[in-house]
C-alpha cells in the first residue's frame, strides 16, 4: 500500500481549500448577479405596473314618436405607476356610437400626476374640474351641459385629510375682441371639505373659473352664426363662472345638490338673458333586492337665462339601477322636460353597463 507523505497531503489541503474559496467566491458573484438581474427585471416588468380599467354601455330610449338603440359609452382606462410619486394616465373614449360613422376611440384625457405627499401636480389634456355633475340618473345632468369644460391644463391640487382644493391655468378658446395675443390666461380653481361622522358623510365645495364661455356647450353656441352673431374670440368681456355642490350620505339616503352659473350675462349679442344658470337637486335611496344592490332615485332639474343653449327650463327623472351579476348594472329611467316655451316632452330609458 502507497503512503502519502506529509507534504503532499498538506499540498492537496491546501488545493482543496483554494478550490472551495474560488468555487464559494463564484457562487457569491453569481448569486450578486442574479439578485441584480431580478431587481432590473422587477423595474422593467411594466405588466406589474399597469392597471387597465374601463366601461361599456348600452342604451336604449323610447320617446312619444321615436325610439333607438345605440352603444352609448366605450371607454378603456390605462394608469402607468412610473415610480413611486410619478403616474401617467390615459383615457380612449367614443361615445353615443353611430355604426354609420363610427370614429373609433378617441384620446379623451391624457395626464402625468406626481405626488408629493399631500399635494400634487397634473399636467395634460383633461375635463377641467368646474363642476362635480354627481348623478345616479342614466342622463347627464342640467349642470353637466352648462358647465363642462375640457382643455388641456397645469393643475396643482391638495388633501389634507378632510379639505382638498385645486388652482389651474390653461389657454382656453375664449377671448376679448380687443386682445390679439394667444396665450395661458384662463385659470380656476375649488376648496371644499368632507365630514365623515359615525354613519353621516358630508362634502361640500365651490369652485370658480375666470371664463364661463369655456364650456364646451356655451362656446360652441358662441361660435354658430345661426345661433349667436359673436365667437369666443370676440366678446366684450370675459364673465366667471362659479360652482357650488353639497352631497351627503346617511345610511341609506343620499342627497346631492349641486348650482353651476355665470356671475354676469354672457355677451351672445342676442339682446337677452344668457347667464347660463344650472342646478340639480338629487334624492337617493340604498336597498336590497333578491340579494343585490340596488338604488333609486329622483331628481328635479332647472336652468335659467339657458333657451339660447338649447337646453329645457326644468327636468324631473327618476331611475332605478340594480347590480344583476359582478360589475354589471342594469337601469331604467323615467325622463320630463319643459323648454322655455312651455312645450313638454318624456321619455324611457334603459342602459346596460359593464365596468372592469
Amino acid at each position: 500500500m502507497n503512503h502519502l507523505s506529509p507534504i503532499r497531503i498538506a499540498l492537496i489541503m491546501a488545493g482543496l481549500a483554494c478550490t472551495a474559496a474560488a468555487g464559494a467566491a463564484e457562487m457569491s458573484d453569481l448569486s450578486a448577479r442574479v439578485e441584480a438581474l431580478e431587481a432590473a427585471n422587477a423595474g422593467g416588468d411594466w405588466s406589474k405596473r399597469i392597471n387597465v380599467g374601463g366601461l361599456v354601455e348600452v342604451e336604449a330610449v323610447k320617446m312619444e314618436d321615436d325610439s333607438d338603440i345605440y352603444t352609448a359609452t366605450v371607454e378603456l382606462d390605462i394608469e402607468a405607476e412610473i415610480n413611486d410619486a410619478t403616474t401617467a394616465s390615459i383615457v380612449l373614449l367614443n361615445e353615443d356610437i353611430d355604426t354609420a360613422n363610427d370614429t373609433g376611440l378617441n384620446v379623451d384625457e391624457a395626464t402625468i400626476t406626481i405626488h408629493m405627499g399631500s399635494t400634487y401636480i397634473t399636467a395634460g389634456q383633461m375635463w377641467l374640474p368646474f363642476g362635480r355633475f354627481d348623478t345616479y340618473q342614466v342622463s347627464d345632468p342640467l349642470t353637466l351641459e352648462v358647465a363642462e369644460t375640457y382643455n388641456s391644463a397645469l393643475l396643482f391640487g391638495f388633501d389634507l385629510g378632510g379639505i382638498y382644493g385645486d388652482i389651474y391655468a390653461f389657454n382656453g378658446v375664449s377671448q376679448e375682441a380687443t386682445e390679439a395675443n394667444d396665450t395661458v390666461a384662463q385659470f380656476g380653481g375649488n376648496i371644499g371639505f368632507i365630514f365623515e361622522g359615525e354613519g353621516f358623510t358630508l362634502d361640500v365645495g365651490v369652485g370658480y373659473i375666470s371664463s364661463m364661455a369655456e364650456s364646451g356647450n356655451i362656446s360652441t353656441a358662441l361660435d354658430d352664426a345661426s345661433l349667436t352673431p359673436t365667437t369666443t374670440k370676440g366678446l366684450a368681456e370675459l364673465v366667471s363662472g362659479t360652482a357650488f355642490h353639497a352631497n351627503a350620505e346617511m345610511g341609506p339616503f343620499g342627497f346631492i345638490f349641486e348650482q353651476v352659473q355665470a356671475s354676469d350675462n354672457i355677451d351672445a349679442g342676442l339682446g337677452l338673458p344668457s347667464t347660463a344658470k344650472a342646478s340639480n337637486v338629487e334624492l337617493s335611496f340604498q336597498l336590497d333586492v333578491a340579494g343585490k344592490d340596488a338604488t333609486l332615485a329622483l331628481s328635479t332639474q332647472t336652468t335659467e337665462d339657458a333657451e339660447w343653449l338649447a337646453l329645457p327650463e326644468k327636468a324631473t327623472l327618476a331611475t332605478f339601477s340594480m347590480q344583476v351579476m359582478e360589475a354589471t348594472s342594469l337601469a331604467i329611467e323615467l325622463g320630463s322636460a319643459e323648454d322655455y316655451s312651455g312645450t313638454k316632452s318624456n321619455w324611457t330609458g334603459m342602459q346596460l353597463a359593464v365596468e372592469f
